[in-house]
């Protein structure tokens, strides 16, 4: 019974409204995470702590002398600075007031942190000397660190707003009040002590062009969204109009949704703007020059696409093809295989080596062989101009010229043959002038004085016959001029050049301009031609032999149409001369390059057979061979390589 009552009396005690306040105290001091002491000076000791011994991971509790542990572990400059001096003040303190100090502090690890200390004095002896003090300690590390990073920041935007020469502005649409930052206005030139903050005195800086622009842009984009973008010319102190960008977010609307309130930036864009405007002005100039300039003109870039083309009045005519159909697209898919190589082979040297590229080139346009010359100029390392000249004209004055130089070097050769002819040229010469000539024109001359004497005293018949002699007469007088040709051809002396085939190709379209015009054909080179080592003279009687082939063995309903290829293998140059015409069998192929082999009545297609033949001899005395391949009704082509 006895037990029973002491163990009740105590708990009655303990639950007295005293005992239940301080366990409250304690409890709210001990997860409170600040560091809260009671500490005698004259024991220096502690009468009450509430986190145990660890104070930033030392044992200030247990260590012998914990103020000096805390003075140690300062940091040397706030030691220096108030930390001995510290417990000196709060000795001398003896009223209430607290006493503040923040001082970094090494933890146990190694790290520093900062703290902040608060004490004020807690019991006086009798005699009235400072007995205790409390004193409570914050760990503020992480509130110095957001202080010094926020600090950071606004330095890093003070530099950019500095250097960016930024403007930062606050503008009240319903009051028509603009409030602008001082450093944009002293850039301007203007007091910023003085400076309005009206809009309409603000607005007398803008320039009167700019004024309808702003009102309808900032209208249209504050009605899409919340930012906003300008830029406008404004006047400053000096008297010249400054070019300034804005950028702008609308916070605050009203009811109805209309911007009331914005905040913005400004910055000035004059250098820009003024580099732009130089810059659009001088690439206009430079567009009128190159407009003025007789030639064609292309921005091309590296990997050859057609970027921009200029071309003076008229000059567009000489154009391959329609800018529509090449700007913005590739060489290779405007132009022939051959030019589109030589375009990329000069581009890339000109932008490689830094220095322009000339090259000459023939182009079919409009059904006619065109020359030019092009010059591709580097612009950096991503395009370049092509300036394009018709030299056409120029081209075929040197081919006239050359035209005529071989003629005199032809006469010059032919009267050198004549002279310097050996003895077995000579005789048969002079076989077929005397004993193959002669007979033939006094046989024709006969029948023609028959023809002449008994006009009208003739039957049908016989007037037959005298045709069929004359005609006769004069088929063996062509045969005759052939086989002198063929004698040519193989004793005249075998002088090698270099023969430009474009320019002999020419001359052989003009030699046969009467055939060509009669019977309305049409001559197409397609493909580039190179320059081979031959005789002139034979590899023209080749060409003019082949060609006028083609065009003589046609339909009647269908204009003849020859093309001519080159290409070329490892050792030989091939040529392909093709027609539309009416084709040889196969089994014939064979035999057409032999002499005075015809397959065809002189009737219908005249000759002697002996064309072939000499194509099939001066190919055979350049070292190359002659083909065809051909089927009846669909045409033939002739083919013949000849060494490199």
């Amino acid at each position: 019974m006895g037990d029973n009552r002491a163990a009740g009396e105590e708990n009655q005690e303990a639950g007295t409204p005293y005992e239940q306040e301080k366990r409250l105290r304690e409890s709210i001091l001990s997860t409170v995470p600040d560091y809260i002491h009671v500490y005698n000076l004259r024991a220096r000791s502690f009468s009450y702590y509430n986190s145990g011994p660890c104070f930033f991971g030392h044992d200030l509790i247990n260590a012998p002398d914990p103020v000096e542990l805390v003075i140690r572990h300062m940091h040397p400059e706030d030691r220096e600075k108030r930390g001995r001096s510290y417990l000196q003040e709060i000795a001398q303190n003896t009223g209430d007031e607290v006493l503040d100090l923040q001082f970094r502090i090494r933890r146990k690890d190694g790290r520093w942190a900062w703290a902040l200390t608060r004490a004020r004095p807690f019991r006086f002896s009798p005699d009235g000397e400072l007995e205790e003090i409390i004193a409570i300690t914050q760990d503020i590390t992480e509130q110095k660190e957001q202080e010094a990073a926020f600090q950071q920041s606004r330095q890093l935007l003070s530099m950019a707003v500095e250097g960016a020469k930024l403007g930062i502005w606050e503008w009240d649409i319903e009051q028509r009040l603009l409030t602008y930052s001082n450093r944009f206005l002293e850039q301007l030139g203007y007091d910023p002590s003085r400076f309005s903050n009206r809009y309409a005195e603000f607005e007398k800086l803008f320039h009167p062009d700019d004024i309808p622009r702003l009102a309808k842009e900032f209208q249209e984009q504050a009605t899409k969204g919340d930012t906003f973008e300008l830029d406008y010319r404004l006047l400053a102190s000096c008297g010249r109009y400054h070019w300034i960008y804005d950028r702008g977010r609308a916070v605050q609307r009203n009811d109805e949704g209309k911007v009331i309130r914005a905040v913005g930036i400004s910055i000035d864009i004059t250098q820009r703007k003024e580099t732009e405007i130089a810059l659009k002005e001088s690439e206009a100039v430079q567009k009128a020059i190159l407009n003025a300039l007789p030639d064609l003109k292309f921005r091309i870039s590296a990997d050859g696409i057609f970027l921009d083309y200029f071309a003076s009045p008229g000059e567009d005519v000489k154009l391959f093809a329609l800018p529509r159909q090449f700007l913005g697209k590739s060489a290779r898919e405007v132009l022939p295989e051959y030019l589109y190589k030589a375009i990329m082979k000069n581009l890339q040297l000109a932008i490689g080596k830094a220095a322009p590229q000339a090259f000459e080139y023939p182009l079919v346009v409009k059904g006619e062989i065109c020359y030019f010359e092009a010059r591709i100029s580097a612009v950096n390392d991503k395009e370049a101009i092509a300036v394009v000249r018709d030299i056409s004209a120029l081209k075929r004055a040197q081919q006239e010229l050359q035209s005529k130089i071989r003629e005199l070097d032809n006469n010059n050769q032919k009267l050198q043959l004549y002279v310097d002819s050996n003895l077995q040229l000579e005789n048969f010469a002079h076989t077929v002038s005397h004993d193959l000539r002669e007979p033939v024109r006094t046989i024709n001359s006969f029948a023609q004085l028959l023809q002449k004497k008994y006009h009208g005293q003739l039957d049908e018949d016989a007037n037959t016959f005298l045709d069929f002699i004359a005609g006769s007469a004069a088929n063996m007088n062509t045969l005759i001029e052939d086989l002198l040709e063929y004698s040519r051809i193989n004793n005249s002396q075998h002088e090698i050049e270099e023969i430009p085939v474009e320019q002999l190709l020419q001359a052989v379209v003009n030699a046969l301009s009467g055939l060509i015009a009669e019977r309305e054909a049409t001559i197409l080179i397609c493909t580039p031609l190179p320059v081979i080592r031959g005789n002139w003279t034979k590899i023209n009687q080749l060409f003019q032999n082949l060609i006028s082939n083609a065009i003589k063995f046609g339909w009647e309903s269908t204009p003849p149409l020859v093309e001519i290829f080159a290409h070329e293998d490892k050792d030989h140059w091939i040529f392909a001369i093709r027609d539309n015409g009416i084709g040889i069998e196969p089994e014939y192929q064979p035999q057409i390059f032999l002499l005075f082999r015809r397959l065809h009545s002189r009737r219908y297609y005249p000759g002697s057979g002996i064309g072939l033949s000499l194509c099939k001899r001066v190919v055979e005395q350049h070292g190359g061979k002659i083909w065809v391949e051909s089927q009846p009704g669909q045409g033939s082509t002739f083919y013949f390589n000849l060494p490199k």
